[in-house]
């Protein structure tokens, strides 16, 4: 699977950015298609000490255990092993040192192998994928409106302006264990996946997301278009930090690339 890669993190109007975002991919051709690539974003958790700090060792973590875990296991084997380290450190952390007080933080993780990503999540980032300029979410958020819509209790326009949107059910490192939703998809060539914190999702529509990752991100091979509409809206609505990646196949051939954010 060969991967265009592209990244952009913004503290947007707070002074500290608790974003944290990783990639890393295998340059080894013999163990390329065995081990893959990762792409990890951490967002820590706002109203919380240290968020930022939170957000970093999960994504050092996840990391570490990536690269140095056998190649052979598979990809859910692989998401358990690291969620469930980078909520133990995370736990700890909080633990040892009282002057940062509570921490905790997002994740999400896409891993790529052959022509397949695997997906680990815990908490309100997002996963897209974008094909045939068509989106579809491959997460789902853990907050209070994301049960209500899970439920049917309340409507997507009406979850957009909830005071609950922003709640979480489920963060790493909150508690001593962490439940991780997993997923998975066939991706082809020209496909986009998009990751995202909440500072962008929150701000902008998923019509607008698709749009740009298939009309702008994939000609300049960037994360061009991004920046410009979330200063427009922010300037209306303060947000958060936000960050955003994506990866884009340059081959035509239906199982040799791929595309992420």
């Amino acid at each position: 699977m060969k991967l265009t890669y592209a990244e952009l993190s913004s503290p947007g109007p707070r002074s500290i950015n608790e974003d944290s975002v990783g990639f890393w991919e295998e340059q080894v051709d013999d163990e390329s298609q065995t081990r893959g690539a990762v792409a990890i974003l951490a967002d820590g958790v706002g109203g919380m000490d240290a968020g930022e700090v939170a957000s970093q060792l999960a994504v050092d973590v996840a990391l570490k255990i990536f690269r140095e875990t056998d190649p052979s296991i598979s990809e859910y084997q692989l998401l358990w092993r690291i969620f469930a380290t980078a909520n133990t450190a995370v736990y700890d952390a909080r633990a040892s040192a009282h002057e940062q007080g509570r921490m905790a933080t997002t994740l999400s993780i896409s891993i790529f192998r052959r022509n397949e990503v695997t997906i680990g999540h815990v908490g309100d980032s997002r996963i897209y994928l974008v094909r045939n300029a068509q989106i579809r979410r491959m997460t789902t958020d853990h907050t209070y409106v994301g049960m209500q819509r899970k439920l049917n209790l309340i409507s997507e326009q009406d979850a957009a302006h909830s005071d609950l949107r922003s709640m979480l059910t489920r963060s790493v490192g909150t508690n001593p264990t962490v439940q991780v939703d997993y997923n998975r998809a066939v991706v082809y060539a020209r496909d986009v996946i998009v990751q995202c914190s909440d500072g962008l999702h929150g701000v902008v529509t998923e019509s607008e997301i698709s749009d740009i990752a298939t009309n702008r991100c994939r000609r300049s091979g960037g994360t061009a278009g991004f920046p410009s509409i979330t200063k427009s809206r922010t300037r209306r609505k303060p947000t958060r930090s936000r960050s955003v990646r994506f990866w884009t196949g340059d081959s035509r051939s239906p199982t040799s690339s791929a595309a992420a954010v």
